[in-house]
């Protein structure tokens, strides 16, 4: 039997860790082992127990979520990370999945996304909360200012529909039931944009938008 993921919970308010620990205290699959109230609690249950998966918090006392996340990523590269926050912005989105968080959920989200975007995580997929969905469909995409913003130029309407999709993590099935194409035209479009990318798969793909803000 499959031992069940260790869930660390950061949030500077004690009543938010309460909620969230009651969200996810019926799951079989994961566990809540902990949780912090600030960066430096964070850090020395990290420290002195293993964890798998951090929800945290992007305002903190003695240490941010901003100001945490790169040193996370270097000195526990196996933790997943879902950023929690009441921020739906376009920028808090793209700032923090250029970090190489796996999750971004906010705090008007239901008790279900929550879960799901924990169980998303763990089984190794990127999840953005469904609340960001009108920022990614009206926000325009643009060229960086570096070479880096080129592909976006060669990019279709409907490549760039689907590129919005796999950034809120939505699967193929997902996108084509969404734009009502088929599946297989889906998968075309994904095909072509990891042409025009160069990139070797989707993961790299999504890494290259976040890293090089492309979509900011």
């Amino acid at each position: 039997m499959t031992p069940a993921a260790r869930i660390l919970i950061a949030d500077d308010h004690a009543l938010i860790r309460l909620g969230l620990k009651n969200c996810l205290a019926d799951a079989t699959d994961f566990t809540v082992v902990g949780e912090a109230g600030d960066g430096e609690e964070l850090l020395a249950f990290l420290a002195a127990r293993e964890a798998d998966l951090l929800i945290l918090d992007l305002q903190m006392p003695k240490g941010s979520g901003y100001e945490l996340l790169p040193a996370l990523k270097q000195s526990y590269p196996a933790l997943k990370i879902i950023v929690l926050t009441a921020y739906k912005t376009f920028d808090a989105v793209c700032r923090v999945m250029a970090q190489g968080v796996e999750g971004f959920i906010v705090k008007e989200d239901s008790e279900h996304i929550l879960v799901r975007a924990v169980r998303e995580v763990l089984a190794g997929r990127v999840y953005i909360s469904p609340c960001c969905s009108q920022v990614f469909n009206t926000e325009p995409v643009h060229a960086s200012q570096t070479d880096g913003g080129a592909p976006l130029k060669k990019m279709t309407v409907r490549e760039r529909q689907v590129l919005i999709h796999l950034v809120m993590g939505k699967t193929s099935k997902d996108i084509a039931d969404i734009l009502g194409i088929s599946f297989r035209t889906v998968d075309q479009h994904r095909a072509s944009l990891l042409v025009k990318f160069g990139a070797k798969n989707t993961a790299e793909l999504l890494g290259m938008v976040f890293r090089d803000g492309l979509l900011s």
